[in-house]
C-alpha cells in the first residue's frame, strides 16, 4: 500500500501541475514550443474546473490562436507532446489565409493541475 501510494504521488508530483505556477509555468512550455517551431501566437485564455470526486484536482483548459505554415503547425504539435507537463490537444483548427501559405490555428489544450497541501 505503501509503494503504490509513493508512486501514485510521484505521477501526481511529475504530471499534475500546481496550481501555484500552473499558468507560468504552461505559458512557458507553450511559448517555447511555439518559438522552436517558428509559430506566432495570438490569444490564449484558461479556465479551470474541478474534477469531480477529488478535492485536490482540477482540469485547465487553455485556448490558444496561433498563426504560422502547415510545417511550423506540425513543429508544434510534435514540440507540445514532447513536452515535460501532461498537455492534452482537445481540438485543434486550422484555417488558411486568403492569399497566402499561412493558417490560422485555434487550439484546445487540456492538463491536469493539484493543490498544493497548505493552499
Amino acid at each position: 500500500m505503501e509503494k503504490g501510494r509513493s508512486q501514485g504521488d510521484q505521477f501526481l508530483g511529475t504530471y499534475f501541475l500546481s496550481r501555484r505556477s500552473a499558468y507560468s509555468t504552461l505559458l512557458g512550455q507553450l511559448g517555447e514550443a511555439a518559438q522552436q517551431s517558428q509559430i506566432k501566437p495570438r490569444e490564449h485564455s484558461f479556465s479551470t474546473e474541478p474534477i469531480e470526486g477529488s478535492d485536490t484536482l482540477s482540469m485547465m483548459t487553455i485556448t490558444a490562436s496561433y498563426e504560422g505554415t502547415y510545417q511550423n503547425l506540425m513543429n508544434f504539435v510534435h514540440q507540445v507532446d514532447q513536452s515535460p507537463g501532461m498537455m492534452i490537444i482537445e481540438s485543434l483548427n486550422a484555417a488558411p489565409q486568403a492569399g497566402s501559405n499561412t493558417l490560422s490555428v485555434n487550439l484546445k489544450i487540456d492538463t491536469f493541475v493539484r493543490e498544493d497541501v497548505g493552499e
